[in-house]
């Protein structure tokens, strides 16, 4: 048996219009597929969120200074922000 899969380099957006077509207009096996393949992304998606959560706990305490009043890691905050603004807009 053949096996099929989607490549996920694709972005989510493309990856959803493909799994739509399938779920449309796919063959049993297509459907069965594409079906499989929305369960990995919401997997990943609920990864995501997670993570997202965890980031912003980072955040909130290397925003901060330590017990000596120094100013902890602020290349590594200046990422997190950047990270969390882009999820915020959806990028």
């Amino acid at each position: 048996m053949k096996t099929l899969a989607i490549d996920m380099r694709l972005s989510w957006v493309e990856a959803a219009r493909i799994i739509a077509a399938a779920l449309q207009d796919g063959t049993a096996e297509g459907k069965r597929a594409a079906r499989e393949e929305l369960q990995n992304m919401a997997r990943a998606a609920d990864a995501a969120v997670a993570l997202v959560a965890v980031a912003r706990k980072a955040r909130k305490r290397l925003g901060g200074t330590n017990i000596m009043g120094q100013k902890l890691d602020a290349p590594l905050v200046a990422e997190i922000d950047a990270a969390l603004q882009k999820v915020s807009r959806g990028a």
